[in-house]
């Protein structure tokens, strides 16, 4: 069974495309025995523009880096940018243009 805990404030829903890059961010953390940390989704501020308003963007958090931002990057693919943070990781699914 996969762990996915969420911060009783997070809200909002996300498109399918971030959905299944969840599952597959989750599979990793549950795999090394760790929950996958859910800290923002639609809810919270963000930059003007930011795709968390539009369901594409999501935040995790891992103060203790459980899992690698290399093995995040690996496990959604391209078209999502990761950013690690000291708190953890923000991911997005924003494909550039060929």
């Amino acid at each position: 069974m996969i762990n996915i805990w969420e911060r009783q404030s997070v809200q909002g829903d996300l498109q399918p495309v971030m959905r299944k890059a969840q599952g597959r961010i989750a599979s990793i953390y549950n795999y090394k025995g760790h929950p996958l940390m859910i800290s923002s989704r639609r809810d919270g501020e963000h930059k003007p523009g930011s795709l968390h308003y539009d369901g594409l963007a999501e935040d995790y958090k891992d103060w203790d880096k459980h899992v690698s931002i290399s093995e995040i990057k690996d496990a959604v693919g391209p078209g999502f940018d990761v950013i690690e943070y000291e708190w953890g990781y923000h991911v997005e699914y924003d494909p550039k243009p060929a």
